[in-house]
């Protein structure tokens, strides 16, 4: 975040947040799921941020923590029509090895 400061210069930065529209006002809302908690949208894209688990030594995967799918979970689940949720194709593959 500090290098974007620089780079950009903090004037510009404060620029741009003076021009954003409150966000029942806006078109499009980029947040973080930890923002979205709550907060609901007709449509919901999920990013490319959650990273299939890794897998051991032997080549097994590595489960994912509670944390972590509890935030999927709360992704997931912040659209009301639709959720485009291509970046996280993984997930069926992941959830149909795991034992409820």
């Amino acid at each position: 975040m500090v290098n974007v400061i620089v780079r950009t210069g903090a004037e510009n930065i404060i620029a741009a947040i003076d021009t954003c529209v409150p966000v029942d006002e806006a078109d499009v809302v980029i947040s973080t799921v930890h923002v979205a908690k709550g907060l609901e949208w007709r449509h919901v894209r999920i990013s490319a941020d959650f990273r299939p688990p890794k897998l051991d030594d032997a080549g097994e995967v590595i489960p994912l923590g509670s944390e972590e799918m509890m935030i999927l979970y709360v992704a997931i689940t912040r659209a009301k029509r639709h959720l485009d949720a291509q970046n996280l194709a993984w997930l069926l593959d992941y959830t149909a090895g795991v034992e409820s």
